[in-house]
């Protein structure tokens, strides 16, 4: 019996030490596997690290090349996205190495990540015109620039300007606030494009394409020219060509703009006299009355602030539609101090009057209040970049509503 027990008690050890090992093996698998994570997980963070030092080398790099007076927009730099040999039809090679909508040659609407001639590409040789390639996913790529270690970058600069078409809230309606704002604007930037040749046809552009960029624009706003092309434009790229040098689909908003006054307070301002300036700030012609209009806030949809993108001036001189979509249709008051008196029978010193100012874009015309300030705009010697010229410019524009007499 003494036998029997000791031989229970054998086996009852062996079961213990076989749980005891299969634990320590399950612990030692669950080590090497956190030990393989943590060392993806690294492997990630000197990637993430590599690829933005990699970015910012790549922009120091352009910012160099500009400085030096490199002209991006030289044939032997330009961005020509998978024109590779730039002869403006797709090549064996271009076709082999296509991503972006296969079977078209894509030049600047192509993302720069697959394209075969970026800005400022690195070429083959001194003696040759064409990028050089390298293999990137199985495809081959045009690089701006190449470390020792075989890291290389892709540059593609685009003008520094263009109307915001994500501007507003691309989430509400499209007769909301500055989204309506923007619709007026573009429609009129692109019947400005197609009225360019005198003809009011409709190629390669009319109102109601650059309409439909706000009217079809999705919920969470265009993220590509691609897009825009398929879902606003109906397919065409002649179309989308004649208006993306022209717009902007990212820009930096600056949310503390003050919505301008609307129509409405604008009319009930019209027509009154003020004792000084700070009344007419106000909305208040009367002291002792409310004011007649709100005080002003920052431009809103709704409760959300959404602020404007500027429109870079330098930019906006190189496109005469551009100029005539933003400076159409603006509305305002001026002071008419014709009607100002410090005598009786009025109680109060008053300053002047309020009437209303437009600068009228009238397509049946030959011209108008509108392309004469453009006209003026190009024309101009004067750089445009302090606030003394712009004011003394305004000053000189021709506006319905505004008197020769009173304006100068």
């Amino acid at each position: 019996m003494l036998r029997r027990a000791r031989e229970g008690s054998s086996g009852l050890v062996l079961l213990v030490v076989v749980g005891a090992l299969g634990v320590m093996a399950l612990l030692a698998a669950a080590f090497v596997s956190m030990a393989q994570l943590e060392r993806k997980a690294t492997q990630q963070r000197v990637y993430a690290t590599k690829a933005l030092l990699l970015a910012r080398s790549g922009i120091e790099d352009a910012l160099a090349r500009l400085s030096a007076g490199q002209d991006p927009d030289a044939p032997e730099s330009r961005y020509g996205g998978e024109d590779w040999d730039a002869d403006g039809a797709l090549s064996a090679v271009e076709g082999a190495n296509e991503l972006y909508r296969v079977g078209t040659l894509n030049t600047a609407d192509c993302p720069v990540s697959q394209s075969m001639r970026s800005s400022f590409y690195t070429r083959i040789s001194a003696a040759s015109a064409s990028p050089a390639l390298i293999p990137v996913g199985g495809r081959q790529r045009a690089c701006s620039g190449r470390f020792s270690a075989g890291d290389t970058y892709a540059l593609r600069l685009l003008p520094a300007g263009g109307i915001h078409v994500n501007g507003g809230d691309p989430a509400a309606a499209a007769t909301a606030g500055y989204n309506a704002v923007l619709k007026r604007i573009l429609g009129t930037l692109a019947e400005a494009i197609d009225r360019q040749d005198g003809v009011n046809d409709g190629l390669p552009v009319d109102q109601t394409d650059g309409e439909n960029l706000i009217l079809m624009r999705p919920a969470s706003g265009w993220r590509s020219l691609d897009q825009i092309r398929q879902a606003a434009l109906g397919g065409s790229q002649a179309r989308l060509e004649a208006l993306m040098d022209q717009i902007a689909l990212d820009a930096w908003v600056d949310l503390k703009v003050i919505a301008p006054t609307p129509a409405p307070a604008l009319q009930a301002m019209s027509g009154l006299s003020f004792q000084t300036w700070a009344d007419i700030k106000l909305g208040r012609p009367d002291p002792l009355l409310p004011p007649v209009r709100s005080a002003p806030g920052f431009e809103k949809i709704g409760a959300k602030v959404v602020g404007r993108a500027p429109v870079d001036l330098a930019w906006a001189r190189t496109s005469r539609p551009a100029l005539i979509a933003l400076i159409a249709g603006l509305k305002g008051l001026y002071l008419d101090e014709s009607t100002a008196c410090n005598a009786p029978p009025i109680a109060a010193d008053l300053i002047g009057t309020l009437r209303p100012a437009e600068i009228v874009l009238d397509w049946a015309q030959p011209t108008d209040d509108c392309r004469q300030a453009v006209a003026r705009i190009l024309s101009s010697t004067s750089d445009l970049r302090t606030w003394d010229q712009w004011n003394a410019f305004c000053d000189s524009l021709s506006m319905t509503g505004i008197p020769d007499l009173a304006q100068a």
